[in-house]
């Protein structure tokens, strides 16, 4: 998951330790790529690699604007090279082009958005823009699906076992075989458990 440093200080380290050298500073407006969240002595630590490939960790509680892939749902928006309609108009975009949207910025009052569109162009857009974002997936998004795919593998278990128990005990008949079910279940807590480890808090 792409980020942006909105606060400083913030640094990166190569262990979870605070009282380890810091690898380099991180000015606002680094982007770097947060991977899983580590627990060291209690502390939360993120994985984070930098654009030019150095990996390290950030501690849990930098502050950083989550860059999200987004879809325009009105017909059409105006890019502006500033945040300002004064500024120079770089681009229109039309209705269900894709963009990242970067930052969020309060000029004069107004809100408005930093993008940059898939070639690499950036720009600012008006912040009442219509737009739909990608779903960040989280550790509770993980831990969800891990419980719903349990109950789902569980249930399939149970129902398969005590319909042939019954069958098997009453001499002979009909019993269940829920695959399905156990299938599912088992594919939705190994998503889950996956989702778990490598999503952000």
């Amino acid at each position: 998951m792409k980020a942006r440093i909105i606060t400083e200080p913030a640094r990166l380290y190569s262990t979870q330790d605070l009282n380890t050298p810091a690898l380099t500073e991180l000015p606002i407006g680094t982007e770097i790529e947060l991977g899983g969240v580590k627990k060291k002595s209690g502390a939360s630590w993120v994985e984070a690699t930098l654009a030019n490939g150095v990996k390290g960790f950030v501690p849990g509680g930098t502050k950083v604007y989550t860059i999200k892939l987004a879809t325009l749902q009105q017909n059409e928006v105006t890019v502006y090279s500033e945040p300002s309609t004064f500024s120079v108009v770089k681009a229109k975009y039309k209705k269900k082009t894709k963009f990242y949207l970067n930052e969020v910025i309060n000029q004069d009052g107004q809100a408005w958005i930093k993008i940059r569109d898939l070639s690499g162009a950036e720009g600012y857009i008006d912040g009442k823009t219509k737009v739909v974002t990608a779903q960040v997936v989280t550790k509770s998004m993980g831990k969800k699906n891990m419980v719903y795919g349990a109950l789902w593998f569980i249930g399939g278990i149970i129902v398969t076992v005590g319909t042939y128990s019954a069958a098997a005990a009453s001499g002979g008949g009909t019993y269940f075989v829920t695959w399905g079910a156990i299938i599912f279940g088992a594919i939705q807590f190994i998503q889950g458990f996956f989702q778990y480890l490598n999503s952000p808090n």
